[in-house]
């Protein structure tokens, strides 16, 4: 019942809500479902969360009369400064499963590039900061023969992508198949990339364009997101089409869109050429 929400933490009310998203297109749409945790404690202040490497829920307690610092002086003898604590929330039901927790600092080169297949984002983030900045170059081959076999999952090949494009080592071969990948999360990956580049070859633009066009409203979002770092007189046609065929029900892709225009008409000299066509 817990997968697909986040959790906040109420100070105030000395509480975690949860809240459940769903999606109108690309815009999420929040829903606040019941209360994760209440507590009768008035000193309660759960002031950050986080998922552990176990699975486990961490939650930052400030335990304070106190609630935020502007009540009172900072000296004010009210003010607890010994009783901060951090609780472990574990589900214990007979499905539970289990995450292996490992010390990632001490993994060879191989453990490092299984990791990035790890279910939790925050360590496969971590795994790939490990292969960029203390494997290195060393890295890369490892990877880029992990993504060339048949059984890489979407999330390692995810991750692959970004290792070897933060080590200025992805081929422009692999990021164009990826661009054409049957899984349209990966597609988005490779638009993401791209809009991380300095300049795109004929090739990679045509496929962001058709991007503007595709099935997925998160293709059509993040090919937006790309052409609004690589302005061009061109672009402009094609993003004002996206704009005027996007519902006001998906308000992230429309105004996405529309600064992808603005930026397009930022642009060296395409304002000139835009004012120059005929327009509707």
């Amino acid at each position: 019942a817990y997968r697909g929400s986040f959790f906040t933490g109420d100070v105030l009310t000395c509480r975690i809500d949860r809240t459940t998203v769903t999606y109108q297109g690309t815009t999420p749409i929040a829903k606040k479902e019941e209360p994760f945790l209440t507590s009768e404690d008035p000193w309660f202040r759960p002031v950050d969360i986080k998922v552990g490497p176990d699975g486990s829920l961490y939650v930052a307690d400030f335990y304070n009369r106190i609630i935020g610092h502007y009540e009172v002086a900072l000296d004010h003898p009210g003010r607890d400064r010994l009783s901060g604590r951090i609780w472990k929330i574990t589900y214990t039901g007979k499905d539970r499963g289990s995450v292996p927790v490992a010390n990632w600092a001490k993994v060879d080169l191989g453990e490092l590039i299984a990791g990035l297949d790890h279910p939790h984002l925050s360590t496969r983030l971590k795994v790939a900061d490990r292969l960029v900045e203390v494997m290195g170059k060393k890295a890369v081959n490892p990877v880029l023969d992990q993504l060339s076999t048949a059984e890489v999952s979407p999330t390692a090949y995810i991750h692959g992508l970004w290792v070897l494009h933060r080590l200025d080592a992805l081929p422009g071969r692999l990021i164009n198949e990826a661009l054409h990948h049957r899984e349209s999360i990966v597609r988005q990956h490779a638009l993401r990339i791209l809009a991380e580049l300095t300049t795109l070859t004929t090739e990679q633009e045509r496929m962001v364009l058709e991007g503007l066009a595709d099935e997925d409203p998160f293709i059509r979002r993040t090919a937006s997101e790309v052409l609004s770092r690589h302005p061009d007189a061109d672009h402009v046609d094609p993003l004002l089409t996206l704009y005027s065929a996007t519902g006001d029900e998906d308000s992230h892709l429309k105004y996405t869109t529309l600064l992808a225009v603005r930026n397009n008409l930022r642009g060296r000299g395409v304002a000139e050429k835009v004012a120059g066509k005929k327009w509707e």
